[in-house]
């Protein structure tokens, strides 16, 4: 059985095992990264793809294609509207006819041409754009969900750190001062004897140390040099 200064001690080990635990759990949370970064990737993909620049494009053609036809109709009624009175005018206005009708032709090859290729480039913006979607939802569902688990344990943690002050008042001052010291170089400054070892680090331990230990006295690991705690109980 050990020592009630020992056992002391000990409580405040767990207190103190618990606060470094939440810090880690804490550091730990990921809110949703990986799929931000994956939804990030994602969008640079999607804006790289070659259906947008060939969309863009058709929507191009598509307005000077209609600008083309406005200004097919207008010289169409210049030319037979009456208003021409010379067998040059006449020419002239054929001649810029001709050319735009050429022009015309030419717009509405380049959109066909774009229309067969864009089908398939489409299905698989789309298949993009759902996953985006996808990566975009379980962003937001993970950092709903760390909020949740960072609130509990902001309540955790001032309860455990609340606590620590009144069970470091217990503890002789002395053995105080050498647990802290050992728990700001190992993260913690305890560990049980566990069948024979230490269970901070799994050394086996000399059978002196452990009679020691349960002679309540102040041994530790010669590995990690962690205050051991033997207790028949554990």
């Amino acid at each position: 059985m050990a020592s009630l200064e020992l056992t002391r001690l000990w409580k405040l080990h767990e207190t103190d095992e618990a606060i470094l635990g939440l810090q880690k759990r804490a550091a730990a949370l990921d809110g949703g990264k990986k799929f931000q970064e994956a939804a990030k990737i994602l969008s640079a993909q999607i804006a790289a793809h070659p259906y947008r620049k060939a969309h863009a494009e058709a929507l191009d053609l598509n307005l000077q294609l209609k600008s083309t036809e406005d200004k097919l109709k207008k010289l169409d009624k210049d030319l037979f509207g009456g208003s021409v009175t010379s067998t040059r005018e006449a020419d002239t206005l054929q001649k810029e006819i001709d050319a735009t009708k050429r022009q015309r032709d030419r717009l509405t090859d380049r959109l066909l041409e774009l229309e067969e290729g864009q089908g398939p480039q489409k299905a698989e913006m789309d298949d993009l754009q759902k996953k985006l979607d996808q990566y975009n939802a379980a962003a937001k569902k993970a950092h709903a969900e760390a909020l949740v688990q960072q609130k509990q344990m902001q309540t955790e943690y001032a309860d455990a750190t609340k606590k620590r002050p009144e069970l470091a008042k217990s503890i002789n001052p002395g053995l105080l001062a050498r647990y802290d010291g050992i728990r700001k170089k190992q993260g913690t400054g305890m560990a049980r004897i566990k069948g024979g070892s230490c269970s901070a680090c799994g050394m086996n331990l000399p059978e002196k140390t452990i009679l020691g230990a349960k002679e309540d006295k102040v041994v530790t690991c010669e590995a990690c040099h962690r205050i051991l705690y033997f207790h028949e109980g554990l």
